[in-house]
């Protein structure tokens, strides 16, 4: 497993750049972004969507926060019984080959 934090340089619109150091977002199965703008999350998207990769963007605002999964047209979902969805806080999850999710202290969750 192969985890990275990109550059802090701009990331590029064009798809040369993306598959060029320091980016190569070709080699990832997974990019996530954060704090990026319309623009680059749509040039991102497009460029996972068309070489198969999975994409996500979340964002927080205050108390507020939202995540976009783009996992291509061939991803399936399969919900066994129809429940509604679970919320839960997340502190952290580790970049190691078996990801550690930690959850806030004292947040209560059904998993």
């Amino acid at each position: 497993m192969r985890c990275k934090a990109a550059p802090l340089d701009e990331i590029p619109l064009i798809e040369e750049a993306l598959k060029a150091e320091p980016w190569n977002l070709h080699l990832y199965d997974v990019v996530i972004l954060t704090e990026t703008d319309y623009k680059t999350i749509i040039a991102v998207n497009n460029f996972c969507r068309k070489h198969g990769k999975k994409f996500i963007n979340t964002d927080v605002f205050g108390v507020f926060g939202r995540v976009f999964n783009d996992f291509g047209e061939s991803f399936e979902i399969l919900d066994k019984d129809g429940e509604e969805l679970q919320d839960c806080m997340i502190k952290s999850i580790s970049c190691d080959e078996k990801a550690l999710v930690e959850l806030l202290p004292n947040a209560k969750h059904k998993f």
